[in-house]
């Protein structure tokens, strides 16, 4: 009995010391349909939103969105995925393409030499160290020089186009995650399709094993 008085005391506890705080709209945000979320090297917060990429500095909120006169601004406002390459670099990717931002001075870049395959929604966004960047779009994968601004490498040589999901490093090997293409994995300058067994104990049909939403 005084086990789990004990315990039920140290949780209370516990539960007391955990305070939320919501920041929505009234807040500042730009919307409350937040699409991902980075913490800077700084500590600041980066909430990516439906309408625009939203800085939060602890009591106060900035917001950057495309605007159509300039070209130094988001390709789009609608932000899907949040990179930090170092301190005066983040990768901002979009609806409409890839954005270079550099917090410090908070001026926007493109890339120098776009293709069509990278000019779409930006699906996932992975820093393998600091001059190279992989890039996953609904059309393929990329791999990203973040200094000289230029895609280095494509990395799929399929005839079909490839909807790339999610990018995940797991004991110095990179496995992608495809929605209809299944799992592959990235040696060198490449990416080679890796097959997945049918577990035997569950009903899984062959054409789920092709989508791959999350990796963990």
């Amino acid at each position: 009995v005084l086990c789990l008085l004990f315990l039920l005391s140290m949780f209370k506890v516990r539960s007391q010391q955990l305070r939320f705080k919501a920041i929505t709209s009234d807040e500042g945000l730009s919307t409350n349909y937040i699409t991902c979320v980075l913490q800077d090297d700084m500590g600041f917060m980066w909430f990516g939103s439906q309408d625009g990429l939203n800085k939060y500095d602890g009591r106060q909120v900035r917001i950057f969105k495309h605007d159509p006169t300039s070209e130094n601004t988001l390709s789009n406002s609608e932000i899907t995925a949040l990179c930090q390459v170092r301190h005066d670099l983040l990768l901002v990717g979009t609806r409409e393409g890839l954005n270079f931002f550099n917090p410090v001075l908070a001026q926007f870049s493109r890339l120098q030499n776009s293709e069509k395959g990278i000019e779409g929604k930006i699906n996932v966004i992975f820093r393998v160290d600091s001059l190279n960047v992989l890039v996953g779009t609904e059309e393929g994968l990329f791999m990203i020089n973040p200094d000289a601004r230029v895609i280095k490498n494509r990395l799929f040589k399929v005839a079909e186009k490839v909807n790339v999901k999610c990018i995940e490093k797991v004991k110095d090997k990179l496995f992608i995650g495809t929605f209809g293409q299944g799992l592959w994995r990235v040696t060198g300058n490449t990416a080679e399709k890796v097959e997945l067994v049918k577990p035997d104990l569950f009903n899984v049909e062959d054409a789920e094993l092709l989508n791959i939403n999350c990796l963990g």
